[in-house]
């Protein structure tokens, strides 16, 4: 099996071979890992360590077999279920890979068999198929690799051509749910902002790789349907359904008074309607999205809502803050943007791990883990008190890396420069090296902690534990942001010539008749 801390078990194992023996202080020459960090902490990295990055981390996507294939569909469909709990035991490593026609598989659960072999989530999600054709398509455009780029074109397509995901009421063009696009397969009908949101910079940053407006149309429609359920303020909510969008129309949802200064569910949604505006100039967009910055802003941090702990927060609220510097660069704007980077940097230690911090009591939605009772029966963070020397690399450490790189860029600060060369040599250190678990070679999992070198953390969230892996979330931003390291690039100047704009008039002419 696989265990941790290895201190601990050396100290357990020595007592019980001494025991055994009748020896007095029984020592190892050898411990050997079957999982490890890729480097030590103070390894020298090689001149290509971010490229091999690179490579490890897309190569992981075939070597964990998370390209569905026709032949072994009814696998998926056998532990898919209703999408409420889609687990099962690992793909069978002697089963073909697909190509992305047929989507992308989330990763892994977090728990762990005897054999030291991990669960597998079953469910096919429409963020992850957007972040992974990112991935596929960055890492294509640095290794000069054509097959990369063709499975990031299928997972595209898969969500627009090969799936519900912008079928049914999405496609019809009078209906209030044109242009957004489904959670999952198995709930096409809800429709979560921030998902939505990373979905849709996925295919920009994809298609920007690629050289390609195949999917501007789709991109535009799927912006401006988030916009219009956006309410006067510029909150949306966390998640919008179906059937209350059938009932009451996107003009109900536009028309709403809400305050919902929650980052992780609201800011990346921002980021994009500052995108579209820098490319079109439509001023609603720019208009809305200021005022949602600014409420969220004079809010911090004691009206934040926080979801696993406030540092997913501070990360999340970077991007929106960076773009809004590249349109209106005022003092008050790069004010805002130095007050949150300057919060994740006082806790970035000198590894470059970014280490995880609770927010105020009351405002969190899953706060610590309150008894034993409890523990592993619900959404959860990877610590108990702040202090401990976590970093989480599903919901800070990635959404940080991605986002910093865009604030380094945006202002030229040279200290958030270094924040962010520091965190992907960190990154880079602490990626998965395994040669007897193949479908964990070249992957990033939650948790890590950065004093014990040593993937480890509380395991307390149900099915998204220390040892959970994403194909989306952890993994692609991960990747997609060391190629833009490796080329000193943004996304905001990799997208910059985007001709989105030529499919404005008449998406507003659908979305917006009157």
């Amino acid at each position: 099996g696989r265990y941790g801390p290895d201190d601990a078990w050396k100290a357990v194992i020595s007592y019980i071979v001494g025991w055994a023996t009748g020896k007095d202080n029984v020592t190892f020459s050898d411990w050997p890992s079957d999982v490890q960090p890729m480097y030590g902490r103070n390894q020298p990295l090689p001149a290509n360590a971010k490229t091999l990055s690179v490579r490890k981390g897309v190569e992981w996507f075939a070597n964990g077999r998370f390209y569905v294939h026709p032949t072994w569909n009814d696998t998926l469909l056998k532990y898919q279920g209703d999408g409420t709990k889609p687990f099962g035991p690992p793909v069978d490593q002697r089963l073909p890979n697909g190509d992305g026609t047929m989507g992308l598989l989330e990763g892994h659960a977090s728990n762990i068999y005897h054999d030291g072999s991990q669960q597998y989530r079953y469910w096919m999600r429409a963020d992850v198929q957007g972040e992974g054709a990112y991935a596929l398509a960055a890492a294509g455009s640095l290794l000069n690799n054509n097959e990369y780029k063709k499975k990031a074109e299928n997972l595209i397509n898969y969500i627009f051509q090969n799936s519900n995901l912008r079928a049914g009421e999405r496609a019809r063009k009078d209906s209030p749910s044109y242009g957004l696009i489904g959670w999952s397969v198995t709930h096409p009908y809800v429709y979560y902002g921030d998902d939505n949101a990373r979905a849709i910079l996925g295919i920009l940053g994809a298609s920007a790789y690629l050289n390609t407006d195949e999917w501007n149309q789709e991109m535009a429609e799927a912006i401006l349907a988030n916009f219009r359920t956006t309410g006067k303020q510029g909150f949306r909510a966390s998640r919008l359904e179906d059937k209350d969008l059938q009932k009451l129309g996107w003009q109900h949802f536009q028309n709403r008074d809400l305050i919902n200064p929650a980052p992780h569910f609201e800011s990346w949604m921002w980021a994009c309607y500052l995108w579209l505006y820098d490319k079109t100039g439509y001023e609603p967009l720019l208009t809305k999205a200021k005022e949602a910055i600014r409420i969220t802003m004079e809010g911090y941090p004691d009206e934040w809502k926080w979801t696993n702990g406030i540092q997913q927060e501070r990360a999340r609220m970077v991007l929106p803050l960076a773009w809004l510097v590249r349109i209106e660069d005022t003092p008050l704007h790069r004010q805002w943007l130095d007050t949150i980077v300057q919060k994740i940097l006082e806790n970035q230690v000198e590894s470059g791990a970014i280490r995880e911090e609770l927010g105020g009591e009351g405002k969190g939605k899953y706060g610590r883990t309150k008894s034993n009772k409890e523990y592993g029966l619900h959404e959860a963070p990877l610590i108990f008190k702040n202090g401990d020397p976590i970093a989480d690399m599903l919901y800070t450490s990635n959404f940080a890396f991605f986002s910093l790189n865009e604030a380094a860029h945006a202002t030229g600060n040279p200290q958030y420069l270094t924040a962010v060369r520091k965190l992907s040599d960190f990154l880079t250190r602490i990626q998965v090296q395994s040669p007897r678990h193949n479908d964990l070679d070249g992957a990033w999992f939650r948790a890590f902690d950065y004093d014990k070198w040593e993937y480890w953390a509380s395991n307390a969230d149900v099915g998204w534990g220390a040892w959970g892996t994403l194909t989306g979330w952890t993994q692609s931003w991960i990747v997609a942001t060391q190629v833009q390291t490796v080329r000193n690039q943004s996304f905001w100047e990799l997208t910059k010539n985007s001709s989105i704009a030529r499919e404005m008039p008449s998406t507003l002419k659908v979305m917006f008749p009157r």
